[in-house]
């Protein structure tokens, strides 16, 4: 191709300029002109002269603004500029002056003529009276006003309720426009409307641009997200945590050739969620460190929801350790299928049913071997928690111990005493006393082992009364030992002696010794306090775990721990404090337990609290106060002031 022939641009460009070309022009009701690559007039217009009235002069010192309306000259000035300074088509309607002084609506377009090379060569204009279209489009303005009229009220109506709808939401809702480069892509939003709780948080922005507003979306994605949103029209949700403190979930929507940005605070809920998320690890790891064995199940259920196994869900180490298999998704029926044959898994169907927990010793033969479980039944959703210990080779030994009883009269007193003082648990035997109305009030002892003294904490007892011992010792340990001489039938127990030892808990097996008109007993104890208090501990927590599973709002788990706490330590009134050194205020009063705390207030706002609180709670452990008005550690008017609140000692703790 020769590079100097004249490109089809070129022949255009000649046509146009072409004295025939202008003559055709001037016969019509428009005009035509051409300026060079800047914009800058060089050639005379016949047809905007004719059209405009304006003299050659006027025209050529580039004064053309002057023939537009003066409501539309700097519009026109404006988009002509941008259109030169883009190198892109324009198109606008304005009110061109005519010679005799009127108004005209003329459609002005220009288009660049451009050289082989792309650059261009000059623009041409043509500005086309359309008068008389406005005019049918102003007559059918008027005719749709009516109607549009109507209509006005309905969507304004409309429109308040929907700005109403997006004010009462707690979200922020940002509503964009996409603005389009030449070739249609995406290169921007324009803000077209915000709720009130997003005008808050990012102020003037309506009709603003997205990228020069919040140029730190285009970094983090969220940008390139909400294209993809306008391309496919897939929605898209995300959680963004901008800084450590705050968490947000985004949710992206198209909305025509746009996007409704929705944006929710979602910090508390992330917060509750981590809360429990560690009360469970610390659930996970109660369970896997305390040494009873703990295992979970869900109920298995036939087509007419009748309970016909259990799949092991989660087992503790102990647990398997028992099992000496994976039991993990397995099932009863697979594990240990005479479970399912005794009153066991009766016992377990139960607890599902009824919810109500049980405590029992199981018996039942695993492979060949038979197994005692001293066990603790919990429902949970639909399955049930199993606590459980092995207690196999101490009932093994207890059983032998029954079978003994006999034989252990008959026996020499030195192997009878050599049994006595070496075996591992407590021993006594004891004459139950009763008084005339066949009350048992009392027992004497006649013969205690060494462990006796060492578990009971009781020194020298041959031959004393308990009474003697240790007067407050609760009447349930006479009952029980009076039922046995009287019905004649051993008794297997636990039970908490709170003023032995500091308080201690026994597991009890006692049995009639003698000719039953001698009223003795033999008791065979062990010292269980802190199984039991492990025990009491697990089941605090497995509560308090399934209490603040569904909850999420921190005050709503306060109140139900501390509800469960008021009910674990056997007390009327527990209160959340939160004390801050330096300060002669309570952060977070939330109170529980008590109706009216206005004194409570007064005095924690008085200016002797600071000193109290850290002198009593400055250590960091637990103070118990038994007895207020003794109380060395409080004041007189501590005093005073606590026992116009409450009439019930008081248990401080400091977190």
């Amino acid at each position: 191709m020769d590079r100097h022939a004249p490109s089809k641009s070129d022949e255009a460009f000649d046509l146009l300029s072409s004295p025939a070309y202008q003559a055709l022009i001037e016969s019509f009701d428009q005009a035509i002109w051409e300026t060079d690559a800047q914009g800058k007039v060089r050639k005379d217009s016949l047809s905007w002269r004719a059209y405009t009235g304006q003299s050659l002069e006027e025209w050529m010192q580039e004064n053309w603004t002057a023939a537009v309306h003066p409501d539309e000259q700097a519009y026109a000035q404006r988009q002509w500029q941008q259109s030169i300074q883009a190198g892109i088509p324009l198109e606008m309607e304005l009110r061109l002056r005519r010679p005799d002084s009127s108004w005209r609506w003329s459609n002005v377009k220009t288009r660049a003529i451009r050289n082989a090379d792309g650059s261009i060569r000059a623009w041409i204009g043509i500005s086309v009276d359309i008068s008389a279209y406005r005019a049918d489009k102003d007559a059918q303005q008027t005719h749709l006003e009516g109607q549009i009229a109507q209509r006005t009220d309905q969507l304004r109506a409309s429109q308040e309720l929907l700005r109403a709808t997006l004010n009462s939401s707690p979200d922020q809702i940002e509503v964009f426009k996409a603005v389009r480069d030449e070739q249609n892509q995406i290169i921007d939003f324009q803000w077209i409307l915000l709720n009130e709780a997003a005008d808050k948080v990012c102020g003037e922005v309506l009709g603003k641009s997205l990228v020069t507003q919040r140029p730190d979306l285009l970094a983090t994605g969220i940008f390139a997200s909400m294209i993809a949103v306008v391309q496919t029209g897939l929605p898209y949700q995300q959680e963004i945590r901008p800084e450590p403190s705050h968490w947000f979930f985004l949710s992206l929507a198209k909305q025509d050739d746009g996007i409704i940005l929705t944006t929710r605070d979602i910090t508390s809920s992330k917060e509750a969620e981590q809360e429990l998320q560690q009360a469970r690890q610390l659930h996970d790891a109660v369970f896997r460190t305390v040494r009873h064995a703990i295992t979970v199940f869900e109920a298995v259920r036939d087509e007419s929801g009748k309970i016909v196994d259990f799949r092991f869900i989660f087992s503790n180490g102990v647990a398997d350790r028992y099992m000496g298999v994976s039991t993990q998704g397995k099932t009863l029926r697979t594990i240990t299928p005479s479970y399912l044959d005794e009153s066991n898994f009766t016992t377990m169907v139960e607890v599902v049913e009824t919810n109500l927990p049980t405590d029992k010793i199981l018996h039942f033969t695993y492979g060949t071997r038979p197994m005692y479980l001293r066990t603790q039944y919990m429902k949970l959703q639909d399955g049930l928690v199993m606590m459980y210990e092995n207690i196999t080779e101490r009932q093994i030994a207890e059983a032998k111990l029954l079978r003994l009883k006999d034989e252990v009269a008959q026996k020499a007193t030195d192997k009878y005493l050599t049994l006595f003082n070496h075996m591992e648990q407590g021993f006594c035997i004891i004459q139950v006393l009763f008084d005339e109305s066949e009350n048992p009030v009392d027992y004497l002892f006649l013969e205690v082992n060494p462990v006796f003294e060492r578990q009971t904490g009781l020194r020298n007892a041959t031959g004393k009364k308990m009474r003697e011992l240790q007067p407050l010792l609760e009447e349930h340990w006479f009952q029980s030992y009076g039922e046995v001489v009287k019905t004649g039938k051993a008794v297997h127990f636990e039970n908490e002696a709170a003023y032995l030892v500091g308080g201690v808990w026994y597991e009890v097996f006692a049995l009639p010794f003698g000719p039953p008109g001698d009223c003795q007993v033999a008791v065979l104890f062990n010292d269980i306090t802190l199984r039991r208090r492990n025990q009491q501990r697990q089941e605090h927590l497995l509560k308090l775990s399934d209490a603040l599973r569904p909850l999420a709002n921190p005050n709503e788990l306060k109140r139900v721990a501390t509800d469960l706490l008021e009910k674990r330590l056997g007390v009327t009134h527990v209160f959340y404090r939160e004390h801050l050194p330096k300060q002669t205020e309570l952060r977070g009063a939330d109170r529980f337990g008590i109706s009216d705390e206005s004194e409570l207030s007064v005095w924690f706002q008085s200016q002797d609290s600071e000193a109290f609180l850290t002198r009593l709670l400055g250590s960091g452990n637990p103070v118990i106060i038994p007895e207020i008005t003794t109380a060395t550690e409080l004041s007189l008017a501590e005093q005073k002031a606590f026992i116009r609140l409450v009439s019930l000692p008081w248990f401080f703790s400091r977190s």
